[in-house]
């Protein structure tokens, strides 16, 4: 090992192809990693925020989408949001109402003056497609 990074392109697109490739078995494994904690925590996460009918949810890194699927069936408009195509073609194929799922990255950065506000990058900053 030399010590040296690869550049953040070849990084991104190396941890792109990873969950691309793990995508069909990422939600077994976290219900086993978990002893299916991992859905009781995305409910009682819905539950604290008081997502219902109405409110329209933005899943950063969403996966395969179990929390846009919980969301949505809390009555919520979900839109859902992750950069590893194949993660999305697993939460597509979800029997859940309508959920946009959208092939992206989120570039979202906590600011140093008050550490619950979120930042918005620049636009320009943003690169999505929208299959």
């Amino acid at each position: 090992m030399t010590g040296v990074l690869p550049p953040a392109e070849e990084k991104a697109r190396s941890v792109q192809r990873m969950f691309d490739r793990i995508a069909p078995q990422y939600d077994r494994v976290n219900r086993v990693m978990t002893g299916r904690r991992d859905q009781a925590w995305r409910v009682a996460l819905v539950r604290r925020l008081r997502i219902g009918p109405g409110d329209t949810v933005l899943d950063l890194a969403c996966g395969t989408g179990d929390f846009a699927e919980i969301a949505r069936k809390a009555g919520a408009t979900v839109v859902a949001l992750d950069f590893a195509r194949g993660m999305l073609l697993q939460g597509a194929g979800r029997p859940v109402g309508v959920i946009a799922f959208v092939q992206g990255l989120s570039l979202i950065q906590i600011c140093s003056c008050r550490p619950s506000h979120l930042c918005r990058p620049p636009w320009d900053s943003l690169h999505y497609t929208h299959n």
